[in-house]
């Protein structure tokens, strides 16, 4: 017996939208599986913690290294994809790029319905990197409108490196985010 993956939608309690972010990335795919394609171009772009975690594609599309970071980051948040984790993990970590445009963030985010998802990294973003303006920013732009349980969403830890004590005796946190190539 197979079992479906609900999509982060169904969990979510939502609707699917028509996103026309995701036609434009299905057609992108050229039949590969959408979603190794979004994660083998975040890996690219820096993303290496999560490199071994997914099955890269077997043909990439080079169309995939052409999207912007913030479409790439808002893609691996749509709820009309199978739900995983990890596409939201990664997703922190490509929105979370220095030079990255908040205001592009924040408008995708809206138009592609999934201001929820892109609300509770930065929670967790704020959590960690309370000094970090980004977050403060993201959260005041995109309302906490809706209050549907997002338990099963990843938790602050899943966004991070952290050490285990240090020798000056506390533990070193840090936001996980892709750099450019030698940063």
């Amino acid at each position: 017996m197979i079992l479906a993956i609900p999509r982060l939608a169904e969990r979510l309690g939502q609707t699917c939208h028509l996103s026309p972010l995701l036609r434009k990335l299905e057609a992108a795919a050229q039949g590969e599986e959408l979603s190794s394609c979004l994660m083998e171009a975040a890996v690219r772009r820096g993303a290496k913690h999560y490199q071994n975690t997914y099955d890269p594609p077997t043909r990439y599309p080079a169309q995939f290294d052409r999207l912007a970071n913030e479409e790439l980051g808002i893609a691996l948040c749509l709820a009309e994809l199978p739900y995983d984790p990890l596409n939201i993990r990664v997703a922190a970590e490509v929105l979370s790029a220095p030079g990255n445009d908040l205001g592009k963030i924040i408008l995708l985010a809206r138009q592609e319905r999934c201001e929820l998802i892109v609300r509770h990294i930065a929670e967790c973003g704020r959590r960690v990197e309370p000094d970090n303006p980004a977050w403060g920013r993201i959260l005041s732009e995109l309302e906490a409108r809706d209050f549907r349980n997002t338990d099963f969403l990843p938790g602050w830890t899943r966004f991070v490196s952290m050490t285990g004590f240090t020798r000056t005796g506390g533990k070193h946190v840090e936001w996980l985010r892709i750099h450019a190539p030698g940063n």
